[in-house]
């Protein structure tokens, strides 16, 4: 996984989402398209261990593709955040042979709600409307809260304020 060494309640749903045949990237390149290129990466390593995996514990009988999509920011989203002004995660299904746009848009929000799910469940409020055309956003408040649990350098300052932070 690509870390910035920043909030260990999004590496948890990030590593919960991987788990789950969903590549989570944090600050994947510099653009949309830089993490969607990073992302097409992971997920053939990912799929040969989900592969792996299925074969030591399940049935091994799919002919499905075990990875479905991605979620991710980018170094741009990231700066944003560091600015106080949330962070946006980009989302959606891999493209499959033969699936039509409607399917495709389907299960790209199918990911986008496994996403919120799972950052959900760790803590992290998600805003989103549930549309293919959103991205999914973490409030400043949010993002300042999970980079908060994780570890100093959640911004400039960061070592400063948590020292003088009332106990």
């Amino acid at each position: 996984m690509v870390t910035d060494g920043r909030g260990d309640a999004i590496d948890r749903a990030f590593g919960e989402l991987m788990r789950a045949g969903v590549v989570a990237l944090r600050n994947a390149g510099v653009t949309q398209s830089d993490g969607w290129d990073e992302a097409e990466q992971r997920a053939e390593t990912l799929s040969d261990e989900l592969e792996d995996e299925e074969l030591a514990y399940g049935d091994g009988e799919s002919d499905e593709d075990p990875v479905r999509g991605a979620v991710f920011y980018h170094a741009q989203d990231l700066a944003r955040a560091r600015r106080g002004e949330g962070l946006y995660l980009t989302y959606g299904a891999f493209k499959r042979s033969g699936r039509s746009r409607a399917d495709h848009d389907a299960a790209s929000v199918e990911i986008g709600v496994l996403a919120r799910e799972a950052l959900a469940r760790h803590g992290v409020d998600v805003e989103w409307n549930g549309s293919v055309d959103e991205r999914l956003f973490l409030p400043p408040a949010a993002w300042a809260a999970a980079t908060r649990r994780g570890v100093a350098g959640a911004g400039p300052g960061a070592q400063r304020r948590q020292a003088s932070a009332p106990k």
